[in-house]
């Protein structure tokens, strides 16, 4: 029973210690390449995703680095897989 008590505790703390601290601006441009200027602009339009607290933004590393997947551009062969079975599904 002690062990498995343990065990527990030990997979709470790592859970808690696991919790994504937000991030500011400065560290948010430097994850994505870009000026300071240039995340304000875009979280104030809403294109970046941002939280505003008391007047200052936070942003989530792991949030930034999905919105960063999400537009990701398919290569040639991905498109012309698609063509193709678009093709071949209005032929038959």
């Amino acid at each position: 029973m002690a062990k498995t008590l343990g065990h527990l505790v030990t997979i709470k703390q790592k859970r808690m210690n696991s919790i994504e601290e937000p991030i500011g601006v400065s560290e948010a441009a430097a994850l994505l390449g870009v000026s300071e200027i240039t995340v304000y602009r875009n979280a104030a339009k809403g294109t970046l995703p941002s939280y505003k607290r008391l007047g200052k933004w936070y942003f989530f590393a792991s949030e930034l680095i999905a919105w960063i997947r999400g537009g990701r551009l398919k290569t040639q062969k991905e498109v012309d897989r698609i063509v193709d079975a678009a093709i071949s599904s209005h032929t038959t």
